[in-house]
């Protein structure tokens, strides 16, 4: 089997899902952008000294208003909720139209990028999605 230019098939994906998982991202991060902006009563008057006490307290307070913990929460939740069917439709796909050999060089390529954990749980899932 001759390589391809650039990583051939297997770098394409990757670049595809790559733009996919930013795409989702920042669609995210619009819908949960408020649409009006806050206004700016912590500004402090003209001649009034830098505080990073006041940024912190801002910081504090807009993180709080825009509930930022319950947000990320949801995110990761929903995150790690849509990794198995998120697997099953990429090893899917990817088993139209790659080789076995070509699967089984992403998988290990995956092995320099991941830790041991997320690299046995994704193992795992693959052998039974495969069989």
């Amino acid at each position: 089997m001759t390589r391809e230019p650039h990583g051939g098939l297997g770098a394409r994906l990757k670049r595809v899902l790559a733009i996919g998982g930013v795409a989702v991202v920042r669609a995210a991060v619009d819908a949960l952008r408020p649409t009006s902006r806050m206004p700016d009563d912590g500004d402090p008057a003209p001649g009034e000294p830098f505080s990073w006490r006041r940024v912190l307290g801002e910081l504090r307070a807009r993180i709080k208003d825009e509930n930022v913990p319950f947000l990320s929460a949801g995110l990761a939740y929903y995150g790690i909720l849509a990794l198995v069917p998120g697997l099953i439709a990429t090893v899917s796909l990817y088993g139209l139209v790659a080789d076995p050999a070509d699967a089984a060089a992403l998988v290990e390529s995956l092995e320099d990028a991941a830790p041991a954990e997320v690299r046995s749980f994704i193992d795992g899932q693959l052998r039974s999605i495969v069989g």
